[in-house]
């Protein structure tokens, strides 16, 4: 998405993602619907923000338009966005990394083939079926602290809990969303029994309830994507912290354009998770490089 007026071009990008029956059809239609009432004549941030409120846009397209405006809106008056948003600045953070699913005998050429060793985290992505052979080979390869991505992959308690007891004794620092995310009496019971943290993804979009997380999760995982801009991202965080639970930033698949504006919020969150650019063929944009494992802006916007 481009915001182009007084010689200042601002940037966004739109994310969609199925699992939140959002398609790229969809936002093309939800895009066409509000250019052709208001949006090209929107005078500032509150004016748009009511806009997508009136048509209810998708928090993908949402993020994308927000995203561009504001983008615009720092370039026009040369300030940063982190001062824009009154977000603690930072010069670097490190980022975890994400192994996808895959067979275990590839397990170890696919860490080395990608030199993991430079990340401070590893995320790895299991299944149901696969998980504890994973975890265990995982454990084999690299003494790095382990994020377990399970992505709803479980539908028992019991099987879970078995599983989460396997692997309670490796370098695990938490599980990410095990459940499905309409599972909400078995979270109750899971947080009780757990022996790992847990946190919350798919069950956290735009509008969280933060007194039923609680009680479900010890940390949330906040994508801009999800909660439709970095300025409700931020509003996440910030009230996760204020029940004092954990936060991560996570992305879905997005270039730099989208991965910058998830690193403005990097200093409200315990762990950063901002690595799907590197998975890309080519970045259009390239605003933020990787260097060790940390992110770094390449121009400061």
């Amino acid at each position: 998405v481009k915001v182009q007026a007084k010689e200042k071009t601002g940037i966004g990008e739109v994310a969609p993602n199925i699992r939140f029956h959002e398609t790229p059809e969809k936002v093309l239609s939800e895009f066409g619907i509000i250019l052709n009432n208001e949006l090209p004549i929107v005078k500032d941030l509150p004016a748009l923000q009511k806009l997508l409120d009136q048509f209810k846009v998708g928090n993908s397209l949402r993020c994308g338009i927000e995203n561009a405006y504001i983008d615009w809106y720092c370039k026009k008056e040369k300030i940063s966005p982190f001062s824009y948003l009154n977000l603690p600045k930072h010069t670097g953070t490190p980022t975890a990394f994400t192994v996808p699913i895959m067979d275990t005998e590839r397990l170890q050429d696919f860490f080395l083939k990608n030199d993991l060793h430079r990340f401070k985290y590893i995320k790895v992505k299991v299944d149901a079926e696969t998980g504890l052979e994973t975890i265990r080979e995982m454990d084999n390869i690299t003494e790095q602290p382990l994020m377990v991505d399970a992505n709803e992959a479980w539908k028992d308690v019991n099987e879970l809990l078995y599983f989460l007891e396997e692997i309670k004794d490796f370098n695990i620092h938490f599980v990410e969303q095990p459940l499905p995310a309409y599972m909400d009496e078995e979270y109750y019971e899971l947080k009780e029994k757990t022996p790992l943290p847990l946190f919350a993804d798919e069950s956290i979009t735009n509008k969280p309830d933060f007194v039923k997380l609680k009680r479900q999760f010890h940390g949330v995982n906040m994508k801009i994507m999800k909660a439709g801009g970095v300025e409700n991202g931020a509003k996440i965080l910030k009230e996760a912290k204020a029940y004092e639970m954990q936060t991560m930033v996570g992305c879905m698949v997005e270039t730099t354009v989208g991965i910058s504006n998830g690193y403005y919020l990097a200093g409200l969150a315990d762990y950063i998770d901002l690595d799907s650019f590197m998975y890309l063929e080519s970045d259009p944009a390239k605003i933020i490089k990787e260097t060790e494992g940390n992110l770094t802006l390449v121009n400061s916007k």
